[in-house]
């Protein structure tokens, strides 16, 4: 083992040992204090609180998304409703559509037409 190596592991095992001494000390002062374990236990009971308060939380902001999604799809699923009844009372509602159909149909054959002849005028 090199030098390098040989003092990586004794800094290692130092480091090592101070923690332990910590740990003990802290331990020791620990048992000393008559209340240590509830106090433990009141932070743990603190902790896990705050973590069922924020789950709730994510949990009712999850609902209220569900509903505004329901509801929206709701509003959705009426206005198409309140359209095509009024669609079914237009008695020139189909020739309209046929109408928009081909005036739909007629402006894209007029843009290819366009892109066809600029395609060709680049080639040339």
């Amino acid at each position: 083992m090199s030098e390098e190596k040989k003092e990586k592991e004794k800094s290692k095992a130092q480091s090592a040992k101070e923690i332990a001494k910590i740990m003990a000390a802290n331990m020791a002062a620990n048992m000393k204090d008559p209340d240590f374990l509830m106090k433990k236990e009141r932070r743990l009971q603190h902790a896990a609180n705050k973590v069922l308060r924020e789950y709730k939380l994510t949990e009712e902001k999850k609902q209220e998304q569900e509903k505004d999604k329901n509801k929206s799809a709701e509003e959705i699923a009426e206005i198409m409703a309140a359209n095509m009844a009024a669609n079914m009372n237009n008695p020139n509602f189909i020739e309209e559509q046929e109408l928009l159909s081909d005036k739909i149909r007629a402006k894209i054959i007029k843009e290819r037409k366009l892109r066809e002849q600029k395609k060709k005028s680049e080639n040339d």
